[in-house]
Protein backbone atom coordinates (compact mmCIF):
# COMPACT_ATOMS: atom_id res chain seq x y z
CA UNK A 1 0.00 0.00 0.00
CA UNK A 2 2.86 2.36 0.87
CA UNK A 3 4.50 2.08 -2.75
CA UNK A 4 0.75 2.79 -4.41
CA UNK A 5 0.76 5.71 -2.60
CA UNK A 6 4.34 6.37 -3.38
CA UNK A 7 3.67 6.19 -7.14
CA UNK A 8 0.14 7.80 -6.95
CA UNK A 9 2.07 11.30 -5.46
CA UNK A 10 4.84 11.24 -8.33
CA UNK A 11 2.47 10.67 -10.89
CA UNK A 12 0.08 13.92 -9.47
CA UNK A 13 3.60 15.59 -9.20
CA UNK A 14 4.45 14.68 -12.99
CA UNK A 15 0.74 15.86 -13.79
CA UNK A 16 1.00 19.19 -11.88
CA UNK A 17 3.87 19.76 -13.43
CA UNK A 18 3.00 19.37 -16.67
CA UNK A 19 0.20 21.64 -16.57
CA UNK A 20 2.13 24.52 -14.87
CA UNK A 21 4.31 24.66 -18.02
CA UNK A 22 1.36 24.38 -20.79
CA UNK A 23 -0.40 26.73 -19.38
CA UNK A 24 2.88 28.84 -18.54
CA UNK A 25 3.61 28.65 -22.08
CA UNK A 26 -0.05 29.15 -23.61
CA UNK A 27 0.27 32.41 -21.40
CA UNK A 28 3.22 33.09 -23.06
CA UNK A 29 1.97 32.48 -26.37
CA UNK A 30 -0.92 35.23 -25.90
CA UNK A 31 1.73 37.50 -24.51
CA UNK A 32 3.40 37.24 -27.79
CA UNK A 33 6.81 36.18 -25.74
CA UNK A 34 9.56 33.99 -27.18
CA UNK A 35 8.16 32.23 -30.17
CA UNK A 36 9.66 32.49 -33.31
CA UNK A 37 7.13 33.10 -35.55
CA UNK A 38 6.81 36.52 -33.85
CA UNK A 39 10.32 37.20 -33.57
CA UNK A 40 10.18 36.72 -37.47
CA UNK A 41 7.46 39.20 -37.39
CA UNK A 42 9.48 41.93 -35.65
CA UNK A 43 12.60 40.84 -37.59
CA UNK A 44 11.04 41.64 -40.83
CA UNK A 45 9.96 45.04 -39.59
CA UNK A 46 12.94 46.09 -38.37
CA UNK A 47 14.30 45.36 -41.60
CA UNK A 48 11.56 46.78 -43.65
CA UNK A 49 12.39 50.17 -41.39
CA UNK A 50 16.19 49.52 -42.09
CA UNK A 51 15.64 50.00 -45.90
CA UNK A 52 13.02 52.59 -45.34
CA UNK A 53 15.59 54.92 -43.28
CA UNK A 54 18.72 53.58 -45.45
CA UNK A 55 20.60 52.54 -42.06
CA UNK A 56 22.08 49.61 -40.61
CA UNK A 57 19.57 47.34 -38.29
CA UNK A 58 21.67 47.21 -35.40
CA UNK A 59 22.60 50.93 -35.67
CA UNK A 60 19.12 51.64 -36.04
CA UNK A 61 17.73 50.02 -32.94
CA UNK A 62 20.46 51.51 -30.46
CA UNK A 63 19.35 55.14 -31.42
CA UNK A 64 17.92 57.32 -29.57
CA UNK A 65 14.35 58.96 -29.88
CA UNK A 66 15.53 62.24 -30.65
CA UNK A 67 18.07 60.19 -33.47
CA UNK A 68 15.34 58.41 -34.70
CA UNK A 69 13.15 61.57 -35.28
CA UNK A 70 16.70 63.41 -37.11
CA UNK A 71 16.80 60.42 -39.58
CA UNK A 72 13.70 60.51 -39.77
CA UNK A 73 13.28 64.35 -41.32
CA UNK A 74 16.33 64.03 -43.28
CA UNK A 75 15.15 60.89 -45.10
CA UNK A 76 11.33 62.15 -45.80
CA UNK A 77 13.12 65.41 -47.04
CA UNK A 78 14.55 63.16 -49.92
CA UNK A 79 11.65 60.93 -50.06
CA UNK A 80 9.00 63.33 -49.76
CA UNK A 81 6.35 63.79 -53.08
CA UNK A 82 6.60 67.03 -52.62
CA UNK A 83 10.26 67.60 -53.11
CA UNK A 84 10.17 64.77 -56.16
CA UNK A 85 10.38 61.76 -54.24
CA UNK A 86 8.13 58.64 -54.17
CA UNK A 87 4.74 58.53 -52.46
CA UNK A 88 5.04 55.12 -51.92
CA UNK A 89 8.68 55.70 -50.66
CA UNK A 90 7.11 58.13 -48.26
CA UNK A 91 4.00 55.87 -46.84
CA UNK A 92 6.63 52.92 -46.48
CA UNK A 93 9.46 55.53 -44.63
CA UNK A 94 6.51 56.83 -42.23
CA UNK A 95 5.10 53.21 -41.35
CA UNK A 96 8.59 52.52 -40.19
CA UNK A 97 9.12 55.68 -38.37
CA UNK A 98 5.56 54.63 -36.31
CA UNK A 99 7.39 51.28 -35.58
CA UNK A 100 10.57 52.52 -34.29
CA UNK A 101 10.11 55.06 -32.55
CA UNK A 102 7.26 53.13 -30.68
CA UNK A 103 9.49 50.30 -29.93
Amino acid sequence: MNDFIKAFAKAVLVYVTILFITNFMNFLFLKGYAFSYNRKYVDSNWKQASKAFKINIKKLKKMSKDEIKKAYRDRAKKVHPDHGGNKEDFNNLHEAYKFVYAS
